[in-house]
């Protein structure tokens, strides 16, 4: 079990914050193995399939560390041959962005409310962990990513959605829809747009995921055509 230090998280939540993800093929550590890997972290973010059973109660048995079981983040995936065009309302557009000014409010507003693993902890500040939903996208936008946004007919961005390309599968990362604009079947469109992008890349599937408890969400994907995909389990 190898832990690496997350240095945006550290800096942002003023903890030394590491990171490790245990796939499929990797034998699950003995509590010996993670006692070593969490040394001189004050929290590390373990991520495992969660099919994976067995993997906490190990972790539980650190004795320099308390176990909090954090998460269960669900995947779905959208393949080109499910692919159904979803049009924007009447007056509305399907754009690129790389406003920052006008995504972060989107970021704060669609995901204020929204239950990440950084909420299951009381050594994150939730306002702070909010703050870091816009710093990645930020950095995904320097990197190899595309936003697109939602535009009323007045003007104003009321959706997002970012789509990273630097994976094998591109990554949906965040998606959401102002909390003024919920429940008016929009969001389609802007999943839409991604799909679109997805294709004339010449990319066959997307992927997006999201808190197990999300259900209003993920059965819009149903709607849309996308499949649940894993699961992966969060343990800080």
């Amino acid at each position: 079990m190898i832990v690496h230090l997350s240095e945006s998280e550290s800096t942002r939540f003023g903890l030394t914050v590491g990171r490790t993800l245990i796939d499929d093929d990797a034998a699950l550590p003995s509590a010996r193995e993670i006692e070593a890997a969490v040394a001189g972290y004050d929290v590390v973010v373990v991520r495992v399939p969660a099919r994976r059973r067995g993997l906490a109660t190990r972790l539980a048995t650190v004795p320099t560390h308390t176990l909090v079981p954090a998460d269960h983040l669900c995947y779905w995936s959208w393949e080109r041959q499910r692919f159904t065009p979803v049009a924007a309302p009447d007056g509305f557009l399907v754009e690129e962005t790389t406003d920052m000014s006008e995504v972060a409010p989107l970021v704060r507003d669609g995901f204020g409310d929204y239950g990440n693993h950084y909420r299951a902890n009381p050594l994150f500040d939730p306002a702070a962990a909010l703050e870091g939903y816009c710093e990645w996208v930020e950095r995904l936008l320097d990197e190899d990513a595309t936003c697109l946004v939602l535009r009323s007919p007045d003007g104003d961005a009321v959706g997002f959605g970012v789509v990273d390309w630097s994976v094998e599968t591109p990554d949906v990362r965040l998606a959401a829809m102002a909390r003024s604009a919920r429940g008016r079947g929009w969001y389609g469109a802007v999943l839409g747009g991604l799909m679109w992008e997805a294709v004339k890349r010449g990319n066959e599937r997307l992927v997006i995921s999201t808190q197990s408890d999300n259900v209003e969400v993920m059965r819009v994907w149903a709607r849309l055509g996308l499949l649940p995909e894993s699961t992966l389990a969060t343990h800080h």
